[in-house]
């Protein structure tokens, strides 16, 4: 039996705290020449970045790949483009319905590497946090620590 052996490139830690998480799904991600090498590298963010649809079809937008060093070619490298998201159909359609809900959203989570090597993204179906949910989550988060400091 093979352990659980990904290699995790880059976390979205802002959703554990702002958001709710429902649900989480793992989708493939089309990426273009060097980006690959250059992910594997570490080298992207998810700051500001969204999940959008259009018409059958799910695109990571402003997820920030920045460009290979050893990169020979010299064609203009768009670090921010929208990349399209690799799920079934049936998946994206439940998806999809569930968002159009009021206060659920769609957040990437993290990126990374599974154990045949490929580039995957977990996503979350989300409801956001109010002010006094988060106020309640620090509470949470403190007494678990103090907890574990004790011990």
């Amino acid at each position: 039996m093979k352990k659980n052996t990904n290699k995790i490139l880059s976390t979205n830690r802002k959703v554990y705290f702002n958001y709710e998480i429902i649900s989480k799904l793992e989708v493939g991600i089309v990426l273009h020449g060097n980006e690959v090498k250059a992910m594997k590298n570490g080298n992207v963010s998810f700051n500001g970045s969204i999940i959008k649809f259009n018409a059958d079809e799910a695109f990571i937008e402003n997820m920030f790949i920045s460009k290979y060093q050893y990169a020979t070619t010299t064609i203009d490298y768009n670090y921010k483009r929208s990349r399209k998201l690799l799920m079934h159909k049936d998946e994206l359609r439940k998806i999809h319905i569930k968002i159009k809900e009021k206060g659920y959203t769609i957040m990437p989570l993290e990126v990374y590497i599974n154990h045949k090597g490929i580039i995957k993204l977990l996503i979350c179906l989300a409801k956001g946090r109010k002010l006094y949910d988060k106020r309640e989550y620090i509470r949470n988060r403190d007494i678990k620590k103090e907890i574990l400091k004790n011990y």
